[in-house]
């Protein structure tokens, strides 16, 4: 039976199917709020060969109550006295902005994607046009939001970070019974960065086994290692932050990919996926003439005339493989030479009777 192709951007992402993975570079919140550096960013993406930019789009009143708490490596991307919600305003970019980033990003031939955050930025990118809803880890348990995004009818990309095993299964089941139409599963560790140690990426087999969904990697960990590595498993959409420098302020900066990082991350991934093959062993073309070249040959150990039987002692197996091969070695031993034959000459099958 034809296994069904999950097409999105004009990529299968089904899970072990042949061509290119896609590969999202996510700018998400390093652009600091600031318009020209959002643009910088999907120029990065660009040079990098990225399919796709990812933003974040969010009113943070909508999103963030003044008894929000944060994390570790939120609070070190603050400013002095500046609390979650605070933060949120200050990494904000507008719905008119980002209709400009979006497109910029079609005038570029790049995707554009982000993530929803509220209901009123899930409307503003089905007005824009996006052709897939991303919805982030938090938003896993948020059901009321999750049939919201069902009923766009549009393919959803579901990041599963700090969820159960129940949790992801119950969640990507209420999409489908909403009708969803297209569901990607994005295996994740919501932690930045995450410890290579933590990363589990056998997960990923784990939920396509249950969901019969394609399932992708979001990857927060330093480095792209994991990436190539769940490429390697036959993982065919990736998602990884990446900025303009890894030392600049902010809560996501330090656990993103350099510009630099980010090429060869896009580079490594499709080499990977080029070196997979199809699993079929055969012998490549390249190799045909080097089977000559390395393989040994039966050759005279000593001049033979002709009529002579021929003897194990009299025979030994060289370079190249032009004549007959060692397997048939127990074959040759007891026939007659037909012509004479010089020491060290190669001998092939017309040279006996």
């Amino acid at each position: 039976m034809r296994k069904k192709r999950f097409m999105l951007f004009g990529k299968d992402v089904s899970n072990d199917s042949p061509g290119e993975a896609l590969v999202i570079a996510e700018a998400g919140i390093n652009h600091d709020g600031n318009f020209k550096k959002a643009l910088k960013l999907v120029d990065v993406a660009i040079v990098a060969k990225a399919d796709a930019v990812k933003f974040q789009t969010f009113i943070p009143a909508e999103v963030i109550s003044r008894q929000a708490i944060s994390s570790s490596y939120i609070k070190e991307g603050s400013h002095k006295g500046e609390n979650f919600l605070d933060l949120a305003k200050r990494l904000e970019i507008t719905f008119d902005k980002q209709e400009d980033i979006f497109n910029y990003c079609k005038k570029n031939k790049i995707k554009f994607l982000s993530t929803p955050f509220d209901e009123k930025s899930l409307d503003f990118l089905v007005d824009l046009g996006v052709e897939a809803i991303k919805i982030a880890s938090g938003d896993l348990t948020n059901f009321p939001f999750l049939e919201k995004v069902s009923r766009t009818r549009l393919p959803v990309i579901l990041s599963t970070g700090m969820a159960s095993y129940a949790e992801i299964k119950e969640a990507y089941k209420l999409l489908l019974k909403n009708r969803a139409r297209r569901i990607i599963l994005m295996h994740c560790v919501s932690w930045y960065p995450s410890r290579i140690k933590d990363m589990n990426i056998r997960v990923i087999d784990t939920l396509h086994k249950m969901s019969g969904l394609p399932v992708g990697l979001s990857d927060h960990s330093l480095g792209i290692a994991v990436p190539l590595a769940a490429r390697a498993k036959g993982v065919k959409i990736f998602e990884k932050h990446f900025t303009l420098n890894t030392a600049d302020f902010g809560p996501d900066h330090k656990a993103s990919l350099s510009p630099e990082d980010l090429k060869n991350m896009v580079k490594g991934i499709r080499e990977v996926g080029a070196c997979l093959g199809n699993g079929t062993k055969r012998i490549m073309p390249i190799e045909l003439k080097q089977r000559l070249v390395h393989r040994r040959s039966l050759v005279a150990a000593r001049d033979i005339a002709s009529g002579e039987i021929l003897k194990s002692e009299m025979l030994k197996l060289k370079r190249p493989g032009t004549g007959i091969a060692p397997k048939y070695l127990d074959r040759v031993i007891g026939k007659k030479t037909a012509v004479d034959i010089a020491q060290d000459e190669v001998i092939c099958w017309n040279m006996l009777r």
